[in-house]
């Protein structure tokens, strides 16, 4: 029988990501001490943890930092120096379940996005399309979907789209209702409304940090370099761009008939565009496009369920548990 996920509260969740790997998480260790201002005098990290509660658990991480503060900050506070020791446990899960997302689906179908598999895995890096709208008829893979199965209302699924919030918690094999035509008016509209917010922050760090107003994604992502993983990382202050995404990848979309949650991915959204109206307004004609970065940085899901950690499973995440 499956596990009982288990549910992250927003302050158990760190502000950027650790990795599945030792030296991963050595890497992500010295990651955090360096962007909180210390230099490294040693790393230890023990998988599985030695001590404390989940002592011989591999599912958790113990990482034991010693680091000496730069050096004004010595000489403002001690006429020698000294070193600071701490100690801290994490765990590591798999997205399971989530009610934080927005109503488009990813599938095997858009190629771009995905490879294919049993089941499909997320193309890390690419720029896809979600191809809202494709299709003639009133059946297609047209991207869209009912999250909370009340008929796909166009306030409902604008709302949706604005705070990427869903009111159903869905587990990986649930089924999710597809919505019926192009949802033209409420798709852009509610992109606009998205990211009018504006440029994430974090304990007054703007994510914006060229001051144009957008999350651009060298801002909100670091790049570590091909051969990497994950490849990126979120920076703290934009943690909560409304550049993140969180999508389901799903079997198909074809309403009358109902979808099949089959993972997830996160992805940088980029923006839109109308296809099929010159006058890129899709008013009557044509349909909304929405262009996203897959990305592989492991992702803080305040809202999300973490079952037993997959290596391959599409979103996964570290918690602090001591």
């Amino acid at each position: 029988m499956k596990a009982p996920p288990r549910r992250l509260s927003v302050e158990r969740v760190p502000d950027a990501p650790l990795c599945g790997s030792t030296a991963q998480a050595i890497d992500t260790a010295t990651w955090y001490v360096e962007e909180n201002g210390y230099r490294i005098a040693d790393i230890e990290v023990n998988r599985p943890p030695e001590d404390g509660a989940h002592e011989g658990d591999s599912d958790f991480v113990e990482v034991i930092v010693e680091a000496q503060p730069e050096a004004l900050l010595v000489r403002a506070t001690t006429a020698g120096s000294y070193t600071v020791r701490a100690r801290a446990v994490a765990g590591i899960g798999s997205l399971d379940a989530s009610s934080h997302f927005v109503p488009w689906g990813l599938t095997e179908d858009n190629s771009d996005c995905l490879n294919p598999g049993s089941p499909p895995t997320p193309k890390y890096g690419s720029s896809c399309e979600l191809k809202l709208g494709a299709g003639q008829g009133q059946t297609g893979d047209y991207g869209a979907l009912d999250a909370d199965g009340q008929g796909g209302g166009s306030n409902e699924y604008r709302e949706n789209i604005i705070d990427g919030q869903v009111n159903t918690v869905y587990e990986i094999g649930d089924e999710i209702d597809a919505l019926a035509g192009n949802k033209t008016g409420p798709t852009d509209q509610g992109i606009d409304a998205r990211l009018a917010r504006g440029p994430s922050s974090n304990g007054g760090q703007s994510c914006d940090t060229d001051g144009d107003d957008v999350d651009e994604f060298g801002e909100v992502l670091i790049d570590r370099g091909a051969g990497a993983s994950p490849r990126y990382l979120v920076r703290i202050a934009c943690k909560n761009s409304p550049r993140l995404i969180v999508i389901p990848i799903v079997d198909q979309i074809d309403h009358p008939q109902e979808s099949t949650i089959l993972g997830w991915a996160l992805m940088y959204l980029e923006g839109y565009e109308c296809v099929g109206d010159p006058s890129n307004r899709c008013n009557g004609r044509g349909h909304w496009e929405v262009r996203g970065t897959i990305v592989d940085a492991v992702w803080s899901d305040y809202d999300g369920f973490m079952g037993e950690y997959d290596p391959q499973a599409s979103l996964s995440a570290w918690f602090l548990a001591e």
